[in-house]
């Protein structure tokens, strides 16, 4: 940021605050003040979309741009709280992506939450901080029009990392030129320029963002963020295309989790303190990707294709002193990814008999090249890894190939009653080589390899439509997310002997839901209530049959009639490490497996 950028930031802070002083002031000094009359309440309603006969779930809706631009954003997953559900967090500061909970179920950092921004998959497999890591911090927030979501896995078009839900940010085409300042408290500044101009037969648009927040943290986290975005784009939600190129780049510190006896024993002041000052992290993601639109056939066919480049490097002490009590035990999660990847989608009415009947049919493949590694640092200086634990160290090379085909029908029986069925196949394969393999072999163990599966997945709904106004649903599916391809490879855990952890891990769940509609005559907007009656999810690790059979890793949970909140246990944790109490060996091996302290 500049300096005059900064001194503007300033400049208007300053009068805030002097205009909130003055307010109170001329409050104090008015006797007649706390007499006035209260400010009329108003009610702002946000446009909604009409979904009856077209939804297939009460679990899945549509949040339009008016909702989007009056959430108050200062950071881009806070957009996504607009989903009924959805709780969006954050730990360790401003840098790491995002926590999600939805339904009772922690996404990590969106282990199951499958997220869609301008048609990109956001999702990253074997990552190096956790599986599925979806960072939203390249997202300027004023330039999403639309977020679709679902939530269960009852929908053939969703796919990995979606079992419990799924998120679709769309971009706008076009923006009113507009220059924002805005600053606040705990150094929080923001400078937005962003405008449009048409262009030949489309729209040009262009955006840029700078940012910088310290948070509550006694060592600040001076997050220091830069957005770039520009989109050219032609046509309608029909019949067009858009190219959009982004840029994202971001330097931080982080404070993480503490011991209770540190702050007790006055080792650190609070809860606000750290341990290592040094702990942050640096992000950079460059991406191009095509959007394109077309009414074929009698049906209509939407694709995408994108290039993303990733680079990240988080350096984090969660054990502080256990593994190296001389230099401590900060690591250094770092990768650098390459991701090639398109998806098609055909929707076209096939009459069925008398009966009125639409298909919809897809594919989607993924590419990721990466090298990921977890290897010692002390304040972001690389040590040696053979001095630590060997599964305190990873650095591999890693290919992995994703690809998925999927077959829908929507058929209506009557005027009231509809099914919704649909099939889906994904495919992955992947190759790990491990660049530690010495290491690791002197364990026992390596990360080496290449593994490969396929899960097939039914889905179904039922949807029943008694008035104009109401609907009933339920529905049943399959869906799972993948998991890290280092951990696929090992034959068992480090000294516990037990399976080792599958390629793809499946997810099933059943669902009753309702969905009412009351309408104003004329009808500039409606109020919308769908809740879902009862679910009933089941997770279920899948492994090849030539090594274990089908294991439960879950158990079934039912769930409180009218508003459904469900609970599921994953196979491994997915909150950070408590460093209050000594950790065990056993516990510490399993740490360095999972790669997701």
């Amino acid at each position: 940021m500049t300096n005059k950028n900064v001194l503007i930031t300033w400049a208007i802070g300053a009068l805030c605050g002097l205009g909130s002083i003055a307010a109170q002031a001329a409050t104090s000094t008015n006797p007649d003040a706390d007499a006035e009359e209260p400010f009329e309440e108003v009610t702002v309603t946000a446009e909604r979309l009409q979904l009856l006969g077209t939804a297939s779930s009460a679990s899945e809706g549509v949040v339009a741009d008016q909702e989007l631009q009056l959430t108050p954003a200062y950071r881009p997953g806070q957009l996504f709280e607009t989903v009924p559900g959805l709780v969006v967090t954050s730990h360790s500061g401003e840098g790491k992506a995002n926590q999600f909970l939805m339904r009772g179920y922690n996404l990590d950092h969106g282990t199951d939450l499958a997220t869609f921004v301008d048609g990109m998959p956001i999702n990253q497999p074997t990552h190096a901080h956790g599986q599925g890591y979806t960072d939203l911090n390249f997202m300027i927030p004023e330039l999403a029009q639309q977020l679709t979501y679902t939530k269960g896995p009852y929908y053939a078009p969703v796919g990995d990392f979606g079992a419990v839900g799924s998120l679709n940010v769309d971009y706008r085409d076009r923006i009113d030129d507009q220059v924002a300042v805005a600053a606040g408290t705990l150094g929080f500044r923001r400078v937005l320029a962003a405008g449009s101009d048409a262009l030949g037969d489309g729209n040009l648009l262009a955006a840029a963002e700078l940012q910088h927040y310290d948070g509550p943290f006694i060592n600040p986290d001076d997050a220091r963020k830069e957005n770039a975005v520009v989109r050219y784009s032609q046509g309608d939600e029909h019949n067009g295309y858009s190219i959009t190129g982004m840029y994202y780049h971001q330097l931080w510190n982080n404070t993480t989790d503490i011991p209770l006896r540190a702050i007790d024993q006055g080792v650190v002041s609070d809860r606000f303190g750290t341990l290592d000052p040094t702990d942050g992290g640096r992000a950079q993601r460059a991406s191009l990707s095509a959007q394109f639109r077309q009414e074929l056939g009698g049906g209509q066919l939407s694709a995408s294709a994108w290039f993303i480049y990733n680079e990240l490097h988080l350096y984090n002490d969660f054990t502080h002193f256990l593994v190296d009590p001389v230099h401590g035990d900060q690591e250094d999660q770092s990768e650098n990814r390459h991701v090639f990847g398109g998806a098609a989608h055909y929707v076209v009415p096939v009459p069925l008999g008398p009966f009125e009947n639409q298909i919809a049919t897809g594919l989607l493949t993924r590419y990721d090249s990466l090298l990921v590694g977890r290897l010692p640092t002390e304040a972001r200086v690389p040590l040696p890894a053979e001095d630590d634990p060997a599964s305190f160290s990873d650095l591999d090379r890693v290919y992995l190939f994703a690809g998925a085909l999927y077959l829908q029908a929507i058929t209506h029986w009557t005027s009231n009653l509809r099914t919704v069925l649909g099939v889906r196949d994904d495919f992955q394969h992947g190759t790990d080589i491990d660049y530690l393999a010495q290491l690791h072999e002197n364990a026992g163990y390596t990360n080496g390899g290449t593994a490969r599966a396929s899960l097939f997945q039914p889905k179904a709904s039922l949807i029943f439509t008694p008035t104009a106004y109401l609907e009933f649903y339920a529905g049943i599916g399959r869906g799972f997310h993948s998991a890290d391809l280092r951990g696929v490879n090992q034959d068992t855990s480090v000294d516990l002997g037990l399976p080792h952890t599958p390629l793809l891990a499946r997810q099933e769940g059943q669902e009753l839901g309702m969905r009412t509609e009351v309408a104003s005559n004329p009808r500039p907007s409606s109020i919308r209530t769908w809740v879902p009656i009862a679910q009933v999810p089941r997770a279920v690790a899948t492994v090849p049959s030539s090594t274990s059979p089908i294991r439960s890793a879950g158990g079934w949970n039912s769930t409180a009639v009218i508003l459904a909140t469900t609970r599921a246990s994953h196979a491994r944790s997915t909150t950070e490490q408590d460093t209050s109490a000594p950790i065990s060996p056993t516990l510490r091996l399993i740490r360095g497996l999972w790669h997701c302290t």
